[in-house]
């Protein structure tokens, strides 16, 4: 889920990503997550309804905001990097493309980086303690086992870089 923002981030396209700075991301390896659901459901094998969640957006205000950004830049190029007067310029075939992809992620990514909620693990902690060590072997999805720094820095990362910018390995 993290992937395109890292991406973008690395390739130069954007310098952060708007959210509230009070919010924490959760970032844990998909494998781990789909090892854990099947672990649960092996152990509980029950249906459980999930109440509906409802998101407020505020993609209105963001969007104007990089409208008003690049619409700047736009003139500002046209004006060779001096300041102009705002106009009502429509933006460029470009500068729309441009808009449409930083709407894309702030479509995607809002609901994550505007969230407040925290999340405790006491259910998965309970799961892992229910397990015999060949159960914990095999399922593998206790978070605290992963040492971050080498898992973006050698798993990770290089995974992005020959998977998805198909850049070999050094």
């Amino acid at each position: 889920m993290s992937d395109p923002i890292i991406l973008a981030y690395g390739k130069g396209q954007i310098s952060g990503i708007w959210g509230d700075s009070q919010s924490f991301a959760d970032i844990i390896p998909v494998d781990m997550v789909v090892n854990a659901t099947i672990a649960a459901m092996a152990n509980h094998g029950c249906v459980i309804d999930l109440a509906r969640m409802k998101f407020h957006s505020s993609l209105e205000r963001f969007t104007s905001t990089v409208f008003d950004i690049i619409a700047k830049q736009e003139r500002e190029t046209k004006n060779e990097g001096r300041e102009a007067e705002e106009s009502n310029t429509t933006l460029s075939f470009r500068g729309r493309r441009i808009l449409n992809y930083f709407v894309s992620l702030a479509r995607t990514y809002e609901p994550y980086t505007f969230f407040q909620a925290r999340f405790v693990d006491t259910n998965t902690r309970s799961l892992i303690q229910e397990m015999s060590m060949e159960e914990r072997k095999i399922f593998e999805f206790d978070i605290k086992s992963i040492d971050w720094e080498n898992y973006f820095v050698n798993v990770h990362l290089p995974g992005l870089k020959r998977e998805i910018c198909k850049e070999k390995s050094s």
